[in-house]
């Protein structure tokens, strides 16, 4: 896939992105400029009685700049709401981890998914590690081929951290 065929892939908005996953709206979601927050206590809410403004409030999800940028706390948000989903095995859930791709060998539950579908990765455990796309149809005799587009993980956070 060219950098090009990627970036139209993404997600724009922040609604855009949670409509892959859910057709809930998620509650107690607050926007404060490119910003989305998860604001469950309405701490916004108190600031706008004292006439404040706020440049943050609640668990930050995500931005909206070229392209919607989502956090692992999002990821988390919607994990539950998720129809498609792909349990990996504990090596492919490191790597995954680490930024690279799922090939076919490192599933454990491909699930039936059409080449595009964004899913969410689980460890075997059922743990949420990340969001991926789905590249082709699963056959396991192609066990090299790459199943599952990196695009998301938790481990990227750690790795911003350097």
């Amino acid at each position: 896939m060219h950098r090009k065929d990627r970036a139209a892939a993404r997600p724009k908005t922040f609604k855009e992105f949670c409509a892959l996953f859910t057709d809930e709206e998620l509650s107690s979601i607050v926007k404060i400029g490119r910003r989305y927050y998860h604001d469950p206590e309405k701490l916004i809410d108190y600031a706008k009685e004292r006439r404040m403004d706020p440049f943050s409030v609640g668990l930050y999800l995500g931005e909206e700049r070229h392209d919607f940028l989502p956090t692992s706390a999002l990821i988390d948000l919607l994990a539950p709401h998720a129809q498609h989903r792909v349990a990996v095995g504990e090596r492919a859930a490191w790597l995954y981890l680490c930024g690279r791709d799922i090939l076919m060998d490192g599933v454990a539950q491909p699930g039936e998914h059409a080449e595009g579908t964004i899913v969410m990765v689980e460890d075997t455990h059922g743990n949420t590690i990340g969001v991926g796309r789905v590249t082709s149809r699963f056959e396991l005799k192609m066990r090299n081929k790459v199943y599952i587009k990196h695009m998301l993980d938790k481990g990227e956070y750690l790795r911003r951290e350097r």
